[in-house]
């Protein structure tokens, strides 16, 4: 085989090798606990504003929910980008 070949072949077995090492340690890679612990107080947050009977001051309640299903999510998406 020529050297150029066998170099080619050894460049695409490194770039496969390193390629596919990262895919399984990303693939691993266990949810950060400060997230979860945190989407778990926003969690209780919405479920202590949820209820109803609360009266909505100038739709402050209200807004304080969008907020926290808006922080919710964030922390959603910030735990799927790892």
């Amino acid at each position: 085989m020529k050297s150029r070949t066998k170099m080619a072949l050894a460049g695409i077995a490194l770039a496969l090798a390193t390629g596919i090492g990262f895919t399984a340690v990303q693939a691993q890679a266990p949810q950060r606990p400060e997230f979860r612990k945190a989407l778990e107080h926003l969690k209780e947050a919405r479920g202590a504003l949820d209820f109803r009977a609360w009266p909505d001051r100038d739709g402050h309640r209200t807004n304080a929910i969008r907020l926290i299903q808006q922080a919710m999510d964030e922390t959603r998406r910030a735990m799927d980008d790892r």
